[in-house]
């Protein structure tokens, strides 16, 4: 956790919370002070000119209180980001509540994409429903064009090289309270426009006028102070109607200006970060926009602090009249930025997903930046999975091009593991981030799995059959190039059809535009006399009464199994 200068923020909040403590006590003591000195001022008039001092040293605390409680706040969001990269680190993370079960498919189950013990859990730091689904789509292995692909790296590269800026933008997205939220559940909101309300704030302005010449007016003695009172009562008494009136009007601008508002805090940690990747850039830019465009908006939330109480809502109202003012800046704002507002909440979106990817780059120490080919090949050194914690996880190599590549050892040996490494870090590639290997080429793959296959009792599927419709979409396949990655093919049915349904799976995916994995206890696959067919292995062996395995991947062909010596050991044979 050096690279998060965890210590240092702890030694500086800790510092700002003795600082709080200190003003806090203070800040006590003068107002006993101030109440002492009023009571001796009855006697001695000295006094209520010291209590007057007090007071004004007492509103000078409250500003310095204020200054350091929300630098305490800011270490304390910072600390608590930190802290969850900190259970990532050391594998706690499996106790995140957000496992994007909702993007449930076959692919994302089989290689433990979402769901528990998930690759989503594991990397997002959304807190928006947009921000998750921009996520989810980067994982979903959707084919995207080279240019495209190096300006993610890029994005993200930079992005796990500056932890700083990460962790100050979750900061700044915390605002939202820990909740879930859809930055664009206002936007049927924003789609119903109001008509134009020139004609009202010139009406208002007009009344506004009038009431402060009557007060300063009145201030001068050149008239009566009952001409203030009565246009400021009138003011007052119009705006209520106003804001009566057209009630559903405020209510929506309440919520829109109050939900998007949170967003200034985000927008400033964007623009206030130079950049130099051309994607990042890019955001900024939209960002700056975005700023200048909508700052109706961050006025209107202002304003609507001050009306939605009801003391300075009277006093402004009878003054200002600012429910008018309030209905005008909002028509202005309808009219011209909310296209703007749309395009900043995409960019705050697109941005969590890449700082959610950028995880791996950021935890993991054994990682590179992939290399994308054109030719059907996969070459990678050193690769591990991602959710395997670094002390237990195990490096393998492999170089090849299209054909069948049949994984046999014995159970527990790491099979389906390394198919699963070989689908989760392709799926990594594709969405622009690093992956888990010390060197990484491929072109891009077509997924298609059959690895958790189950019976579906409801639509009536046994796992054979499910395991038959897997295969038939990857044999029904042909708009690319496809790795196909099956765990103990056909283990849902009697050994002579599982055979023969193999071999001619095997002979229908043996192609130039395919890399097949198969995993299988059926030696009899290994010599399937087919030109592109290459056989692997994992061994285990024995330390006295125990079995050990390395999870290495070896060429060629297992030459034992393991599982009679597993059934003597659980006593289920003699």
């Amino acid at each position: 956790m050096n690279k998060f200068n965890y210590d240092k923020y702890l030694l500086m909040r800790n510092e700002t919370k003795s600082i709080v403590n200190k003003i806090s006590f203070f800040r006590l003591l003068i107002f006993l002070f101030i109440i002492i000195s009023f009571i001796l001022g009855a006697r001695v008039e000295v006094f209520n000119i010291i209590g007057g001092i007090f007071i004004f040293v007492f509103i000078i605390l409250i500003f310095i209180h204020d200054r350091y409680y929300k630098r305490l706040n800011y270490y304390e969001k910072y600390l608590n980001i930190l802290e969850q990269y900190k259970d990532r680190d050391n594998g706690n993370w499996k106790k995140f509540k957000d496992i994007g079960e909702e993007y449930s498919s076959e692919l994302f189950m089989d290689l433990n994409i979402v769901g528990d013990n998930s690759l989503f859990q594991y990397l997002s730091v959304c807190k928006t429903k947009g921000g998750r689904d921009v996520l989810i789509d980067k994982l979903s292995n959707k084919k995207i064009n080279h240019k495209e692909l190096l300006k993610n790296q890029e994005a993200i590269k930079e992005l796990a090289s500056n932890v700083d800026f990460d962790v100050n933008f979750l900061v700044a997205m915390s605002c939202f309270d820990g909740k879930l939220i859809d930055l664009k559940d206002n936007f049927s909101l924003l789609d119903k426009k109001i008509g134009n309300k020139y004609f009202d704030i010139v009406v208002g302005l007009l009344f506004a006028s009038l009431c402060i010449i009557f007060l300063l007016l009145g201030l001068f003695n050149v008239i009566s102070y009952n001409y203030f009172m009565g246009i400021f009562i009138f003011n007052f008494l119009i705006n209520f109607m106003y804001e009566f009136i057209f009630h559903d009007d405020f209510s929506n601008i309440d919520k829109i200006s109050s939900d998007y508002y949170k967003l200034n805090d985000v927008y400033k940690v964007i623009v206030n970060t130079k950049f130099t990747s051309s994607k990042l850039n890019s955001i900024s830019k939209d960002i700056i926009i975005d700023i200048d465009k909508i700052k109706y908006l961050f006025f209107i939330n202002d304003l609507n602090n001050l009306k939605n109480n009801i003391l300075s809502s009277s006093i402004f109202n009878g003054l200002f009249c600012i429910n008018i003012v309030v209905m005008f800046m909002y028509s202005l704002f309808l009219k011209k930025d909310v296209n703007t507002l749309k395009v900043g909440i995409a960019d705050i979106e697109e941005m969590e997903a890449l700082i959610s990817l950028a995880g791996i780059g950021i935890l993991k120490k054994n990682v590179c930046m992939p290399v994308l080919v054109n030719d059907v090949e996969l070459d990678f050194k050193n690769i591990e999975h991602p959710l395997i914690s670094s002390g237990k996880v195990v490096a393998n190599d492999f170089s090849n091009t299209a054909g069948v590549n049949i994984i046999t050892g014995s159970n527990m040996g790491g099979k389906t593991t390394f198919i699963r490494t070989v689908g989760i870090n392709l799926i990594l590639m594709n969405a622009g981030t690093f992956v888990c290997s010390t060197s990484f080429r491929s072109c891009y793959f077509r997924i298609f799995t059959s690895i958790s296959v189950n019976d579906d009792i409801d639509k009536g599927i046994s796992t054979f059959y499910g395991e038959l419709l897997r295969m038939k979409k990857a044999i029904d396949f042909h708009g690319g190039n496809r790795l196909v990655l099956v765990d103990e093919i056909f283990k849902g049915t009697n050994y002579n059809d599982r055979i023969y349904g193999a071999m001619n799976v095997i002979e229908k995916l043996d192609d130039s535009k395919t890399m097949l994995f198969v995993t299988t206890h059926d030696f009899e696959l290994c010599d399937y006399k087919i030109k592109n067919l290459r056989n692997y292995y994992f061994k285990e062996y024995y330390e006295g009464d125990s079995i050990k395995f390395d999870y290495k991947l070896r060429e060629g062909k297992c030459e034992s199994t393991n599982a009679k010596y597993l059934m003597k050991k659980l006593n289920i044979i003699d």
